[in-house]
């Protein structure tokens, strides 16, 4: 299936049973907005930001990756309509996307403070 069909689908992925939309941001936000995470790293940059964390909690072991897509698949970019559509359902997760600098070294400054 195409993500366009996957998207239309509108999968438990999307939208949850009550019909509210499944965002990230609720895994990570109470509901008025406060962050219940010192820090929040997208997987594409776990690399960048898990030594120095494992680092400030004395974690000297590394961590393997788990959970890696086995596929390599070159997709087709989306089309300008569907990408809008996804930037405007997806607002409030790019939101936080857009802030997670913010968040994180405030984060890092916590757990500095915390192991000090």
């Amino acid at each position: 299936m195409t993500f366009k069909e996957f998207w239309e689908k509108k999968d438990w992925n999307i939208l949850r049973k009550d019909g509210k939309k499944y965002l990230q941001k609720d895994i990570f936000l109470r509901p008025n907005g406060d962050v219940l995470a010192d820090v929040i790293v997208p997987y594409e940059t776990l690399d960048d930001h898990l030594g120095p964390i494992m680092s400030l909690l004395q974690i000297e072991q590394p961590l393997p990756k788990s959970n890696t897509s086995r596929v390599k698949k070159i997709t087709e970019p989306l089309a300008q309509g569907l990408l809008d559509e996804l930037k405007l359902f997806y607002a409030e997760d790019f939101a936080l996307y857009e802030n997670l600098e913010e968040i994180n070294k405030a984060g890092m400054e916590k757990l500095r403070r915390m192991v000090a």
